[in-house]
């Protein structure tokens, strides 16, 4: 039954709504100053929001606390419902409502209509820009207007999104400290916000908004020189200190495998993960933020999951864990009861005895659950080739590759000052301070990305048993992005830990090598073999495990010597460049380790490397001679054109008789160690193998 308070909070709460609805009903709704300080009133102001939000005072999640003296706003959220049967849908808001709501954002934000609009210049001010008394308004509120409206995310409101939005990007333009102040005194109301704002983040005007409030940044010269979206450095290092320990990467993840999210909301969650990555791997104090990211293994275990087709694993671990959870729980409450009967029960009639048995079949229960069954094929076919894979895959590889960087393009719009410093605007990477443990983690996950690279099933598509016809040759299956992208995450490991590299099996290098020749017109998988075979090349000089399969029982260097030779395939061929590479590291290696080593003994016994060795010379000096000049009898006549033709003649006479003494020591100053082109191929500062110091 409802009590006399609340009756004259009913009555107040119309009478302030009637005085809303005339404002709405002009003809050009307008804030005066009388309106201002009649939305000062917090009952007002949540009126006046939920004309955008689409949510009632009495439907609303936001929980105002009370306030300690001294304290501003304080709220909490209440737990959204699961959207799981879809009894939560969005609905369509009336034509009136959307007027309403569009008028709320125009006055809030200070829009102009397109007549209203006048020329603007380099220095103009923005053309959206809240009025003085307006942004006192918004500076006053700023708490509880950003409490009401992220109630514009709850499942059952039929709020438009864009204008929400837009709203909240008005709110970072010019109240960024206010918003992140307000964030950090209100972080456990803010997560769950943030969580329900997820929801949605395959709209791009609320993934883009998302990515503000996260990290704001000035979009032009023009805003940089306002101060918009700016925060102090004081703020900025407690505001992502906030965002981390709010798990918010880990929030963002979980969009990514979520169970009944549909493919584009999960791609476009793991592409939300990789443009926040990237920001804050690109901007002063982004260290603070992304420490949240190797805080535990689960987020980079997933996205490696995900990218490998094995999700239904995460699910999986969840189940086991949610029940041991219960298990835990279970028995803690039998131990507790087994004491209080222990005390009261004496004698053989006690049947505290029979308790154990139990107790052991259920952890023998537990035991044999532990091991996750291997799932249908039907549920695996299920996780292949869809975006979401895709999409975990680069954000993965993006991962990878930034913790290997030590400067970065930087996000971060300054005001123009000259070209040359516009231009240079690389920053240190903010994530290489955490390379190490990235790597670690990745090391966890390295043989599920081995696998996926070499499973002929990891990538099944529509188009497959399809052949893909090219110029002059036809295979059977694509080489497709997502390999390619598989190998550049295991080259990048690699590359940065070496000791990643005794994961790489043979039948691993196996697949590589015959790939090679497969797809000779895939450049980028060429650059990255190329990339993985130098560092074998180098590293691998105590066992020589894998170079020695490669070289010897796979016959890689056979079948590259013959695809090079054989005339017609290698016109219709694009990987001799890299094979004329690929011989080379090997020449110069053997030359650098010296006659001693087992490269150098493989290559003088090989009798295709012997015979291809004089040819792959001549092919390297005709790449790196210089081009001589044209002929200046071509643009020159008469006595002058005879003279130079004398000289020329006469250079050439000159060249081809002391070219016999000549031509080894040009060569090695071409081609050899210490050679440019030497030192272009990952040899620089390699000097040639010296005897002597070889016994010594």
């Amino acid at each position: 039954m409802m009590g006399p308070e609340d009756a004259v909070d009913d009555s107040v709460l119309s009478v302030h709504h009637g005085m809303l609805e005339k404002l709405f009903e002009l003809e050009k709704p307008a804030i005066t100053e009388k309106m201002l300080e009649f939305l000062q009133k917090e009952d007002v102001l949540k009126l006046f929001i939920g004309y955008v939000t689409q949510r009632t005072d009495r439907d609303s999640s936001v929980i105002c606390l009370e306030r300690a003296r001294g304290e501003g706003f304080r709220w909490q959220r209440k737990p959204d419902p699961v959207d799981v049967e879809g009894r939560f849908t969005r609905k369509e808001a009336s034509l009136e409502q959307v007027k309403r709501s569009y008028w709320v954002m125009k006055l809030i934000c200070g829009l102009k209509d397109p007549g209203e609009n006048e020329e603007q210049g380099f220095n103009s001010k923005p053309v959206e820009e809240p009025s003085s008394d307006c942004l006192i308004l918004l500076r006053r509120r700023t708490p509880q207007i950003m409490a009401y409206l992220f109630d514009a995310f709850h499942p059952s409101s039929s709020a438009s999104l864009y204008h929400v939005c837009k709203i909240l990007d008005i709110m970072m333009r010019y109240l960024a400290n206010e918003v992140t102040t307000s964030f950090h005194q209100n972080k456990k109301a803010v997560k769950a916000s943030f969580e329900s704002m997820l929801r949605y983040c395959s709209y791009p005007c609320v993934s883009d908004t998302f990515l503000t409030l996260l990290c704001p940044i000035a979009r032009s010269q023009q805003d940089a020189s306002y101060g918009l979206y700016q925060i102090q450095e004081r703020n900025r290092s407690q505001y992502f200190s906030t965002l981390a320990s709010m798990d918010t990467l880990s929030s963002i993840a979980d969009n990514i495998w979520m169970l009944d999210a549909s493919d584009a909301h999960k791609a476009a969650s793991a592409d939300l993960l990789q443009i926040v990555i990237q920001r804050f791997s690109a901007i002063l104090g982004g260290e603070l933020f992304l420490k949240s990211l190797v805080r535990s293994s689960d987020l980079l275990r997933g996205l490696t999951l995900v990218a490998c087709g094995e999700e239904y694993r995460i699910r999986e671990q969840s189940n086991l864990t949610d029940e041991w959870t219960m298990d835990e729980s279970v028995e803690t409450s039998k131990s507790k009861k087994k004491k209080k009967k222990g005390k009261k029960t004496k004698g053989p009639k006690s049947k505290g005895k029979k308790k154990p048995k139990v107790e052991e079949e259920e952890e023998e229960a537990v035991a044999d659950s532990a091991t996750p069954p291997q799932p249908p094929q039907a549920d695996r076919k299920h996780v292949e080739h869809s975006v979401q894979r895709d999409s975990a895959l680069d954000a993965l590889r993006c991962i990878v590759d930034l913790s290997t960087k030590d400067k970065v393009p930087g996000v971060e719009i300054k005001e123009y000052k000259s070209f040359a410093e516009t231009l240079d605007n690389f920053v240190p990477c903010q994530l290489l301070k955490i390379s190490s443990r990235i790597i670690d983690l990745l090391d966890e996950s390295f043989e599920s990305l081995i696998h996926a690279f070499g499973d002929p099933e990891s990538y099944v598509s529509e188009d497959i048993g399809k052949n893909v016809k090219h110029t002059s040759y036809t295979v059977d299956q694509p080489f497709s992005n997502y390999r390619l992208e598989l190998i550049k995450i295991i080259t990048v490991g690699v590359a940065h830990e070496t000791k990643l590299l005794q994961k790489l099996s043979n039948s691993f290098w196996h697949t590589l090598t015959e790939w090679f020749l497969k797809y000779p017109h895939c450049n980028l998988f060429h650059v990255e073999f190329f990339r993985l075979f130098m560092i074998v090349l180098k590293v691998d000089n105590s066992t020589h495990a894998s170079l020695k399969y490669v070289l010897e029982k796979s016959g890689f260097l056979e079948n590259i010597i013959h695809h090079f030779s054989d005339e017609e395939t290698r016109s219709r061929s694009s990987a001799c460049g890299h094979i004329l590479q690929l011989t080379n590291a090997l020449r110069l290696q053997a030359d650098a380790l010296g006659p001693d080593s087992w490269l150098a003994a493989f290559l003088k016994k090989n009798k295709a490397w012997d015979e291809f060795s004089p040819v792959l010379r001549y092919e390297t000096l005709q790449m790196c001679q210089q081009w001589a000049p044209s002929d200046p009898s071509m643009f020159v006549s008469g006595e002058l054109n005879a003279q130079l033709a004398a000289r020329r003649a006469h250079d050439q006479i000159q060249k081809l008789l002391g070219s016999g003494q000549e031509e080894s020591p040009q060569e090695d100053s071409v081609i050899g160690l210490g050679s440019e082109y030497a030192n272009q191929l990952g040899f620089e500062g390699v000097s040639s193998h010296s005897p002597q110091g070889s016994e010594n």
